[in-house]
Protein backbone atom coordinates (compact mmCIF):
# COMPACT_ATOMS: atom_id res chain seq x y z
CA UNK A 1 0.00 0.00 0.00
CA UNK A 2 1.30 3.47 -0.83
CA UNK A 3 2.17 5.68 2.10
CA UNK A 4 0.92 9.21 2.03
CA UNK A 5 2.23 11.68 4.61
CA UNK A 6 -0.09 14.28 6.09
CA UNK A 7 1.14 16.91 8.49
CA UNK A 8 -0.73 17.04 11.76
CA UNK A 9 -3.65 19.33 11.18
CA UNK A 10 -3.95 18.71 7.44
CA UNK A 11 -7.12 17.15 6.03
CA UNK A 12 -7.45 13.55 4.94
CA UNK A 13 -9.25 13.07 1.63
CA UNK A 14 -12.54 12.65 3.46
CA UNK A 15 -12.02 15.94 5.31
CA UNK A 16 -11.00 14.53 8.71
CA UNK A 17 -8.12 16.11 10.60
CA UNK A 18 -5.10 13.83 10.87
CA UNK A 19 -5.02 14.13 14.63
CA UNK A 20 -4.02 10.52 15.33
CA UNK A 21 -0.74 8.89 14.47
CA UNK A 22 -2.20 7.87 11.12
CA UNK A 23 -5.38 8.07 9.08
CA UNK A 24 -6.52 6.72 5.74
CA UNK A 25 -8.35 8.35 2.86
CA UNK A 26 -10.94 6.83 0.56
CA UNK A 27 -8.34 6.15 -2.12
CA UNK A 28 -6.58 3.47 -0.10
CA UNK A 29 -3.72 5.65 1.11
CA UNK A 30 -2.52 5.61 4.68
CA UNK A 31 -0.85 8.58 6.26
CA UNK A 32 1.64 9.04 9.05
CA UNK A 33 1.56 12.23 11.03
CA UNK A 34 4.75 14.24 11.27
CA UNK A 35 5.46 17.15 13.54
CA UNK A 36 8.31 19.25 14.80
CA UNK A 37 10.20 18.17 17.88
CA UNK A 38 11.55 21.43 19.25
CA UNK A 39 8.60 22.75 21.24
CA UNK A 40 5.13 22.00 22.54
CA UNK A 41 4.16 25.56 23.38
CA UNK A 42 0.98 26.89 21.84
CA UNK A 43 0.96 29.86 19.49
CA UNK A 44 -1.23 32.85 20.33
CA UNK A 45 -1.11 34.35 16.85
CA UNK A 46 -4.40 35.52 15.53
CA UNK A 47 -3.77 34.09 12.08
CA UNK A 48 -5.45 35.01 8.82
CA UNK A 49 -8.96 34.33 7.54
CA UNK A 50 -9.22 31.24 9.69
CA UNK A 51 -9.94 33.36 12.75
CA UNK A 52 -8.05 33.99 15.96
CA UNK A 53 -8.19 32.33 19.34
CA UNK A 54 -10.12 34.21 21.98
CA UNK A 55 -8.40 35.25 25.20
CA UNK A 56 -4.87 34.42 23.95
CA UNK A 57 -5.77 30.86 22.92
CA UNK A 58 -4.49 29.16 19.77
CA UNK A 59 -5.82 30.14 16.34
CA UNK A 60 -7.92 27.71 14.34
CA UNK A 61 -6.67 27.18 10.81
CA UNK A 62 -6.78 25.10 7.68
CA UNK A 63 -3.45 26.25 6.20
CA UNK A 64 -0.15 27.78 7.30
CA UNK A 65 -1.09 31.06 5.63
CA UNK A 66 -3.62 31.64 8.39
CA UNK A 67 -0.97 31.47 11.10
CA UNK A 68 1.63 33.99 12.25
CA UNK A 69 5.12 33.86 10.73
CA UNK A 70 7.01 30.89 12.13
CA UNK A 71 3.86 28.97 13.00
CA UNK A 72 2.35 26.07 11.08
CA UNK A 73 -1.18 24.65 11.01
CA UNK A 74 -1.39 21.34 12.88
CA UNK A 75 -4.62 19.68 14.05
CA UNK A 76 -6.35 22.90 12.94
CA UNK A 77 -4.32 24.93 15.42
CA UNK A 78 -1.44 27.35 14.77
CA UNK A 79 1.65 26.03 16.57
CA UNK A 80 5.37 26.86 16.29
CA UNK A 81 7.13 25.15 13.38
CA UNK A 82 10.74 24.04 12.90
CA UNK A 83 13.54 26.56 12.44
CA UNK A 84 16.36 24.21 11.32
CA UNK A 85 17.12 20.61 10.41
CA UNK A 86 18.06 20.02 14.04
CA UNK A 87 14.35 20.34 14.84
CA UNK A 88 13.52 17.43 12.51
CA UNK A 89 14.16 13.68 12.63
CA UNK A 90 14.55 10.82 10.21
CA UNK A 91 16.72 12.71 7.73
CA UNK A 92 14.02 15.32 7.09
CA UNK A 93 14.80 18.96 6.44
CA UNK A 94 13.07 22.13 7.58
CA UNK A 95 11.24 23.85 4.72
CA UNK A 96 9.03 26.86 5.55
CA UNK A 97 8.82 25.72 9.17
CA UNK A 98 7.78 22.15 8.21
CA UNK A 99 9.86 19.02 8.59
CA UNK A 100 9.73 17.46 5.11
CA UNK A 101 11.72 14.95 3.06
CA UNK A 102 14.88 16.44 1.58
CA UNK A 103 13.35 16.23 -1.90
CA UNK A 104 10.81 18.86 -0.83
CA UNK A 105 13.58 21.45 -0.37
CA UNK A 106 15.93 20.79 -3.32
CA UNK A 107 14.58 23.40 -5.71
CA UNK A 108 13.60 20.73 -8.20
CA UNK A 109 10.22 19.41 -9.33
CA UNK A 110 10.63 15.77 -8.38
CA UNK A 111 8.99 12.96 -6.46
CA UNK A 112 5.28 13.37 -5.85
CA UNK A 113 5.39 17.17 -5.93
CA UNK A 114 2.83 19.02 -8.05
CA UNK A 115 5.12 22.08 -8.30
CA UNK A 116 8.66 22.79 -7.19
CA UNK A 117 9.03 21.70 -3.57
CA UNK A 118 5.26 21.86 -2.84
CA UNK A 119 2.10 19.86 -3.24
CA UNK A 120 1.62 16.12 -3.18
CA UNK A 121 1.49 13.89 -0.13
CA UNK A 122 4.96 14.76 1.23
CA UNK A 123 5.61 18.47 0.75
CA UNK A 124 4.10 21.66 2.00
CA UNK A 125 1.03 23.10 0.27
CA UNK A 126 1.55 25.27 -2.80
CA UNK A 127 0.88 28.98 -3.02
CA UNK A 128 -1.62 30.62 -5.38
CA UNK A 129 -0.64 30.22 -9.03
CA UNK A 130 1.36 27.00 -8.57
CA UNK A 131 0.38 23.62 -9.99
CA UNK A 132 -1.92 21.22 -8.16
CA UNK A 133 -3.97 18.08 -8.64
CA UNK A 134 -6.32 18.38 -5.67
CA UNK A 135 -7.38 20.78 -2.95
CA UNK A 136 -4.85 19.47 -0.40
CA UNK A 137 -2.01 20.52 -2.72
CA UNK A 138 -2.92 24.19 -2.15
CA UNK A 139 -2.55 26.50 0.80
CA UNK A 140 -5.96 27.97 -0.07
CA UNK A 141 -7.43 24.43 -0.28
CA UNK A 142 -8.77 25.22 -3.76
CA UNK A 143 -7.21 23.66 -6.85
CA UNK A 144 -8.76 25.11 -9.99
CA UNK A 145 -8.65 22.18 -12.41
CA UNK A 146 -9.11 22.38 -16.18
CA UNK A 147 -12.49 21.44 -17.58
CA UNK A 148 -11.27 18.07 -18.98
CA UNK A 149 -8.59 15.59 -17.99
CA UNK A 150 -5.38 14.95 -19.89
CA UNK A 151 -4.76 12.33 -22.54
CA UNK A 152 -5.17 8.70 -21.62
CA UNK A 153 -7.34 9.61 -18.67
CA UNK A 154 -4.43 10.91 -16.58
CA UNK A 155 -5.37 13.85 -14.37
CA UNK A 156 -4.43 17.27 -15.72
CA UNK A 157 -2.72 19.70 -13.37
CA UNK A 158 -4.62 22.74 -12.24
CA UNK A 159 -3.53 25.88 -10.47
CA UNK A 160 -3.88 26.78 -6.83
CA UNK A 161 -6.26 29.74 -6.67
CA UNK A 162 -8.26 31.80 -4.21
CA UNK A 163 -11.76 30.42 -3.71
CA UNK A 164 -14.59 32.62 -4.96
CA UNK A 165 -17.46 30.84 -3.24
CA UNK A 166 -17.91 28.08 -0.70
CA UNK A 167 -18.72 25.68 -3.54
CA UNK A 168 -15.02 25.94 -4.48
CA UNK A 169 -14.15 24.34 -1.14
CA UNK A 170 -15.76 20.98 -1.99
CA UNK A 171 -12.33 19.35 -2.17
CA UNK A 172 -11.83 20.12 1.50
CA UNK A 173 -15.03 19.06 3.24
CA UNK A 174 -15.82 20.96 6.42
CA UNK A 175 -14.59 24.29 5.06
CA UNK A 176 -16.14 27.38 3.52
CA UNK A 177 -14.75 30.30 1.55
CA UNK A 178 -13.63 33.48 3.30
CA UNK A 179 -11.70 36.14 1.36
CA UNK A 180 -10.16 33.58 -0.97
CA UNK A 181 -9.36 30.94 1.66
CA UNK A 182 -11.20 27.70 2.44
CA UNK A 183 -11.38 27.83 6.22
CA UNK A 184 -12.85 25.52 8.83
CA UNK A 185 -16.56 25.75 9.41
CA UNK A 186 -17.49 26.94 12.87
CA UNK A 187 -18.83 24.78 15.72
CA UNK A 188 -22.20 25.46 17.35
CA UNK A 189 -22.27 28.58 19.46
CA UNK A 190 -19.84 30.61 17.36
CA UNK A 191 -20.87 33.84 15.65
CA UNK A 192 -21.97 33.44 12.03
CA UNK A 193 -23.64 35.32 9.20
CA UNK A 194 -24.65 32.46 6.85
CA UNK A 195 -25.51 28.74 7.03
CA UNK A 196 -22.38 27.79 5.07
CA UNK A 197 -20.16 29.07 7.87
CA UNK A 198 -21.39 26.43 10.32
CA UNK A 199 -20.42 22.78 10.60
CA UNK A 200 -24.02 22.08 11.62
CA UNK A 201 -25.28 23.82 8.48
CA UNK A 202 -27.49 26.20 10.47
CA UNK A 203 -27.04 29.89 11.20
CA UNK A 204 -30.46 31.32 12.22
CA UNK A 205 -30.67 34.88 10.99
CA UNK A 206 -32.23 36.28 14.16
CA UNK A 207 -29.52 34.78 16.36
CA UNK A 208 -26.27 35.01 14.40
CA UNK A 209 -24.65 31.92 15.96
CA UNK A 210 -24.10 28.43 14.60
CA UNK A 211 -26.96 26.33 15.87
CA UNK A 212 -27.89 22.67 16.28
CA UNK A 213 -30.95 23.18 14.05
CA UNK A 214 -32.36 25.86 11.76
CA UNK A 215 -34.36 27.00 14.81
CA UNK A 216 -37.03 28.84 12.82
CA UNK A 217 -40.08 27.93 14.90
CA UNK A 218 -42.05 30.59 16.73
CA UNK A 219 -40.56 31.62 20.08
CA UNK A 220 -37.44 29.52 19.46
CA UNK A 221 -33.91 30.89 19.63
CA UNK A 222 -30.31 29.71 19.70
CA UNK A 223 -28.60 32.13 22.06
CA UNK A 224 -28.26 32.01 25.82
CA UNK A 225 -29.39 35.63 26.03
CA UNK A 226 -32.79 34.67 24.62
CA UNK A 227 -33.32 31.17 26.03
CA UNK A 228 -31.31 31.04 29.22
CA UNK A 229 -29.67 27.89 27.82
CA UNK A 230 -26.43 27.64 25.87
CA UNK A 231 -25.34 29.48 22.76
CA UNK A 232 -25.79 27.14 19.80
CA UNK A 233 -28.58 25.05 21.29
CA UNK A 234 -32.05 25.72 19.91
CA UNK A 235 -34.59 26.10 22.69
CA UNK A 236 -37.71 27.99 23.77
CA UNK A 237 -37.43 31.73 24.30
CA UNK A 238 -37.66 32.61 27.99
CA UNK A 239 -41.22 32.99 29.28
CA UNK A 240 -42.79 36.46 29.03
CA UNK A 241 -40.02 37.76 26.76
CA UNK A 242 -40.16 38.52 23.05
CA UNK A 243 -36.63 39.37 21.86
CA UNK A 244 -37.45 38.93 18.17
CA UNK A 245 -40.77 40.83 18.24
CA UNK A 246 -42.80 37.76 17.21
CA UNK A 247 -45.76 38.17 19.56
CA UNK A 248 -47.77 41.16 18.36
CA UNK A 249 -50.98 41.63 20.35
CA UNK A 250 -53.96 40.40 18.29
CA UNK A 251 -56.59 41.85 20.63
CA UNK A 252 -58.77 40.20 23.24
CA UNK A 253 -61.58 39.67 20.74
CA UNK A 254 -59.35 37.18 18.89
CA UNK A 255 -58.37 35.24 22.05
CA UNK A 256 -55.09 34.82 20.14
CA UNK A 257 -51.65 36.28 20.81
CA UNK A 258 -51.80 38.42 23.91
CA UNK A 259 -48.70 40.51 23.27
CA UNK A 260 -47.15 39.44 26.58
CA UNK A 261 -44.25 37.49 25.06
CA UNK A 262 -43.50 33.79 24.62
CA UNK A 263 -44.86 30.97 26.76
CA UNK A 264 -41.50 29.38 27.59
CA UNK A 265 -42.92 25.91 26.91
CA UNK A 266 -40.09 23.54 25.95
CA UNK A 267 -42.49 21.06 24.35
CA UNK A 268 -44.51 23.59 22.36
CA UNK A 269 -42.87 27.02 22.30
CA UNK A 270 -45.24 29.72 21.05
CA UNK A 271 -46.55 33.18 21.81
CA UNK A 272 -48.65 33.40 24.96
CA UNK A 273 -52.39 33.52 24.29
CA UNK A 274 -55.14 35.39 26.11
CA UNK A 275 -55.93 33.60 29.37
CA UNK A 276 -59.01 31.56 30.22
CA UNK A 277 -62.07 33.71 31.03
CA UNK A 278 -60.72 36.80 29.25
CA UNK A 279 -63.83 38.60 27.86
CA UNK A 280 -63.83 38.38 24.08
CA UNK A 281 -67.35 39.50 23.07
CA UNK A 282 -69.97 41.67 24.76
CA UNK A 283 -73.47 40.46 25.57
CA UNK A 284 -76.00 41.15 22.81
CA UNK A 285 -79.75 40.85 22.40
CA UNK A 286 -81.48 41.13 19.02
CA UNK A 287 -84.61 39.74 17.40
CA UNK A 288 -85.85 38.45 20.75
CA UNK A 289 -82.73 36.32 21.35
CA UNK A 290 -79.97 37.04 23.85
CA UNK A 291 -76.34 35.91 23.83
CA UNK A 292 -74.34 36.50 27.04
CA UNK A 293 -70.82 37.93 27.12
CA UNK A 294 -68.26 35.43 25.78
CA UNK A 295 -64.83 34.48 27.16
CA UNK A 296 -61.57 32.93 25.88
CA UNK A 297 -60.78 29.28 26.51
CA UNK A 298 -57.03 29.88 26.87
CA UNK A 299 -56.27 27.98 23.67
CA UNK A 300 -56.99 30.80 21.23
CA UNK A 301 -60.76 30.42 20.86
CA UNK A 302 -63.56 32.75 21.88
CA UNK A 303 -66.05 30.16 23.15
CA UNK A 304 -69.43 30.53 21.44
CA UNK A 305 -72.71 30.13 23.34
CA UNK A 306 -76.07 29.48 21.65
CA UNK A 307 -78.50 32.39 22.04
CA UNK A 308 -81.61 31.95 24.20
CA UNK A 309 -85.12 33.21 23.50
CA UNK A 310 -86.46 36.14 25.49
CA UNK A 311 -90.08 34.90 25.15
CA UNK A 312 -92.48 36.01 26.38
CA UNK A 313 -90.45 39.23 26.71
CA UNK A 314 -88.37 41.19 24.18
CA UNK A 315 -84.85 42.63 24.33
CA UNK A 316 -84.07 45.63 26.48
CA UNK A 317 -83.60 49.10 25.01
CA UNK A 318 -79.78 48.70 25.03
CA UNK A 319 -79.79 45.48 23.04
CA UNK A 320 -77.79 43.60 25.63
CA UNK A 321 -80.24 41.33 27.50
CA UNK A 322 -83.85 40.12 27.75
CA UNK A 323 -86.43 42.05 29.75
CA UNK A 324 -87.85 40.31 32.79
CA UNK A 325 -90.92 42.52 33.25
CA UNK A 326 -93.03 44.76 31.04
CA UNK A 327 -94.30 48.28 31.12
CA UNK A 328 -96.31 48.07 27.90
CA UNK A 329 -97.37 45.56 25.29
CA UNK A 330 -94.27 46.54 23.28
CA UNK A 331 -92.14 44.80 25.93
CA UNK A 332 -93.80 41.47 25.08
CA UNK A 333 -93.46 39.23 22.04
CA UNK A 334 -96.20 38.82 19.43
CA UNK A 335 -97.99 36.05 21.38
CA UNK A 336 -98.24 37.95 24.67
CA UNK A 337 -99.46 41.23 26.10
CA UNK A 338 -98.52 43.17 29.23
CA UNK A 339 -100.70 42.73 32.29
CA UNK A 340 -99.59 43.87 35.74
CA UNK A 341 -95.95 44.14 34.49
CA UNK A 342 -95.99 40.55 33.28
CA UNK A 343 -96.28 39.28 29.73
CA UNK A 344 -99.26 36.94 29.55
CA UNK A 345 -100.62 34.91 26.60
CA UNK A 346 -102.91 36.68 24.16
CA UNK A 347 -106.53 35.54 24.08
CA UNK A 348 -108.39 33.36 21.60
CA UNK A 349 -111.58 34.38 19.74
CA UNK A 350 -114.54 34.61 22.17
CA UNK A 351 -112.38 35.49 25.18
CA UNK A 352 -113.09 38.80 26.84
CA UNK A 353 -110.75 41.64 25.90
CA UNK A 354 -110.13 45.30 26.51
CA UNK A 355 -107.96 46.01 23.45
CA UNK A 356 -106.98 44.46 20.17
CA UNK A 357 -103.44 43.90 21.55
CA UNK A 358 -104.87 41.31 23.93
CA UNK A 359 -106.19 39.12 21.08
CA UNK A 360 -104.34 36.61 18.94
CA UNK A 361 -106.51 37.70 16.03
CA UNK A 362 -105.73 41.34 16.65
CA UNK A 363 -109.45 42.23 16.82
CA UNK A 364 -111.46 43.26 19.88
CA UNK A 365 -114.67 45.05 18.77
CA UNK A 366 -115.42 47.63 21.46
CA UNK A 367 -119.20 47.04 21.38
CA UNK A 368 -118.71 43.31 22.04
CA UNK A 369 -115.69 43.10 24.40
CA UNK A 370 -114.53 39.72 23.11
CA UNK A 371 -111.71 38.74 20.78
CA UNK A 372 -113.18 38.34 17.32
CA UNK A 373 -112.08 36.58 14.17
CA UNK A 374 -112.42 39.83 12.16
CA UNK A 375 -112.74 43.52 12.84
CA UNK A 376 -116.52 43.04 12.64
CA UNK A 377 -117.08 46.73 12.03
CA UNK A 378 -119.88 46.57 9.41
CA UNK A 379 -123.41 47.82 9.98
CA UNK A 380 -125.60 45.39 11.94
CA UNK A 381 -122.63 43.05 12.64
CA UNK A 382 -121.54 41.68 16.00
CA UNK A 383 -119.26 39.04 17.55
CA UNK A 384 -121.45 37.84 20.43
CA UNK A 385 -123.82 34.87 20.47
CA UNK A 386 -126.33 37.08 22.26
CA UNK A 387 -126.51 39.34 19.22
CA UNK A 388 -126.03 36.92 16.31
CA UNK A 389 -126.79 33.34 15.35
CA UNK A 390 -123.07 32.45 15.79
CA UNK A 391 -120.78 31.69 18.74
CA UNK A 392 -118.89 34.28 20.68
CA UNK A 393 -115.80 35.30 18.70
CA UNK A 394 -117.35 34.76 15.28
CA UNK A 395 -118.47 37.87 13.47
CA UNK A 396 -122.00 37.55 12.00
CA UNK A 397 -125.10 39.63 11.14
CA UNK A 398 -127.19 40.87 14.03
CA UNK A 399 -130.47 38.96 14.47
CA UNK A 400 -133.42 40.13 12.39
CA UNK A 401 -135.68 42.61 14.15
CA UNK A 402 -133.09 43.57 16.76
CA UNK A 403 -130.74 46.47 17.18
CA UNK A 404 -128.60 45.76 20.28
CA UNK A 405 -126.02 48.41 19.50
CA UNK A 406 -128.56 51.14 18.45
CA UNK A 407 -127.29 51.31 14.92
CA UNK A 408 -130.73 51.72 13.26
CA UNK A 409 -132.11 54.81 15.02
CA UNK A 410 -134.46 55.64 12.26
CA UNK A 411 -138.27 55.59 12.36
CA UNK A 412 -138.43 54.08 8.89
CA UNK A 413 -135.77 51.44 9.64
CA UNK A 414 -135.62 50.90 13.40
CA UNK A 415 -134.06 47.38 13.44
CA UNK A 416 -131.49 45.22 11.69
CA UNK A 417 -132.86 42.88 9.05
CA UNK A 418 -130.56 39.91 9.74
CA UNK A 419 -128.61 40.61 6.54
CA UNK A 420 -126.43 43.48 7.70
CA UNK A 421 -128.81 46.33 7.08
CA UNK A 422 -131.47 48.34 8.87
CA UNK A 423 -135.13 47.75 7.97
CA UNK A 424 -138.69 47.88 9.25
Amino acid sequence: MNARVFFLGSLCAVGVAAAAASCSDDSGFTSTATTTTTTTTTSTATGGAGGGGAGGGPSTCTSDAQCATGDICEQHLCVPGCTSEQDCTGGETCNQYHCVPASCADGTLDGSETDVDCGGPDCIACSVGLACLEALDCATLFCELPAAGGSGGAPSAGLCAPCQASADCGGAPGTYCVQGWCVLQKPVGEVCAAHEECASGFCPGDDGVCCTTNCTGGCEACTAAKTGGADGTCGPVAVSTDPDAECTDEGAASCGVAGTGCNGDAAAPACSLYAVATPCAAAVCAGGEATPALACDGDGTCVSIAPTSCAPYTCDAWGTACLSSCQSDADCDSLHFCSNQSCVPKKSPGDGCASAAQCLSGFCPAADGVCCDTACSGNCQACLASKTPSLNGTCDFVDDGTDPDSECDNALAPNCNGSGACAL
